[in-house]
Parts: C-alpha cells; structure tokens; sequence
C-alpha cells in the first residue's frame, strides 16, 4: 500500500537527502480546537439560567470539530510529506488518504523559492518551490522544516 522511495529510484540513483514537513502548522488549529472546546464547555456548564449562553457553548463546539478537522488535514499532510534529493532528481511524495508524487530532473531545475510565513518564521518551516527551466512544473512542498537548509542541500550552482 505504501511505496517506498527505493521502489521508484532507478539502478544508479541514490537519495542524497531528504527533508520532512514540520508539525507546527498541526499544533496551532489544535489549540485553537482545545481553546473552543474549552469555552464551549464553560458556557454551556454555566448556563442554567440563559439559553443564550447555551446556544453559544454549542455553537463553539460546532466551531471545534470544524477546527479539528482542519487539524487532522495538517497532520495528516506532515506525517506522509517527504522531500527527497538524489543524484538525479527532485522527488516529493506526499499524503495518505490521496497520494501525490511529483518530481523534477536536476538539470532542468532553474531556482528555488522559498515562502516562509511569521510561524514559519518561528518554528523554522516554509514552502519550498522548486522551479523548472523547461516548461515543466515544478516542484512545491509545504511546511518543510529548515527549507533554507534544504535549499543549499541542492547546490544548484554546481550543476
């Protein structure tokens, strides 16, 4: 069910290296779930007397399982991405419920974009887009810890 990266390199290509999507982008829906859950709780415990108090103590556990189930798509999305380099190309593999393997041959890479958003910032992960010089697409993976460290990983100077 689940292929692994040796099933897919060819006779003379090794995997020089590889990068991981970072779980931050799974924590913080989390904890806003847990916040709602929290305050939902509280409203609907304390409210006895006032029906609307209730009314918003449910209608924050609907926003919940809503947040909670964005949650799960990140953590899903971080546990199954993978970035690797080797020797050859560029390959992602990526998802579970819907796989996705995309790649891009080393000599038709022309550049590397990086997006790093302010919690990227923080807990070192960003968007790494690695761009094609053919009419090709590249190659983009979300949430991949250190991309900076990716990046120079691929050495596209030396190419």
């Amino acid at each position: 069910l689940i292929m692994k990266i040796t099933d897919i390199l060819s006779e003379e290509e090794q995997v020089e290296t590889t990068a991981n999507a970072n779980m931050a982008p799974f924590f913080v829906p989390l904890g806003f779930a847990v916040a709602l859950t929290v305050a939902g709780l509280i409203m609907t415990l304390n409210s006895a007397l006032n029906s609307g108090i209730f009314a918003l103590g449910i209608i924050a556990f609907v926003f919940a399982i809503a947040v909670l189930i964005f949650a799960l798509t990140k953590l899903e999305y971080a546990l199954s991405t993978k970035i690797y380099i080797t020797n050859k190309r560029v390959i992602l593999k990526s998802g579970v419920l819907k796989s996705v393997q995309s790649e891009l041959p080393i000599d038709k890479i022309s550049g590397v974009t990086i997006v790093e958003p302010l919690l990227g910032k923080l807990f070192h992960y960003g968007t790494v887009i690695v761009e094609s010089s053919a009419n090709v697409s590249g190659v983009r993976a979300n949430y991949i810890n250190r991309p900076y460290d990716f990046k120079k990983t691929l050495k596209i100077e030396q190419r």
